[in-house]
C-alpha cells in the first residue's frame, strides 16, 4: 500500500517488535520516503529498533521510545502522508483530533 500510494512520510504508533514497521520500511525503500515509528515499551523499542538494524532499514525508519501521543511532538517530520497504529490501545476522540492536527491529515 506505501509502495503503490508513493507515501513519502509515514507515522506509526505502537511498533511493537517491528513485523509492520519492516513492511511498511520496504515499501518506503522504493518511494524514498522515512517511518517514524513509535512503541511504549521500552524493552520493546529495543527490540523494534535492533530488528529494524537487522532488516537493513534503519536508514529508513526511526524509532522513537516512550508514550506515543506525548512523543509526536518531538518528530522531525510533520507532513505524514500515511498513519498506522496497528495495536489494540483504545484511544479517545481528543487523541485522534491532536494527531490530526499535528501532522495535518484530515483522515486515517
Amino acid at each position: 500500500m506505501v509502495a503503490s500510494r508513493g507515501v513519502k512520510r509515514a507515522l506509526e504508533i505502537g511498533g511493537a517488535s517491528g513485523y509492520s514497521a519492516i513492511w511498511i520500511g520496504e515499501g518506503l525503500r522504493l518511494t524514498g520516503g522515512r517511518l517514524v515509528t513509535l512503541e511504549y515499551d521500552a524493552a520493546r523499542a529495543k527490540e523494534l529498533s535492533d530488528n529494524i538494524r537487522r532488516a537493513g532499514l534503519s536508514d529508513i525508519v526511526e524509532v522513537i521510545a516512550g508514550d506515543g501521543f506525548q512523543q509526536i511532538p518531538n518528530c522531525r517530520e510533520r507532513s505524514i502522508s500515511y498513519f498506522s497504529m496497528p495495536g489494540s490501545r483504545t484511544t479517545n476522540d481528543s487523541s485522534i483530533s491532536s494527531i490530526r492536527a499535528w501532522i495535518g491529515m484530515d483522515y486515517f
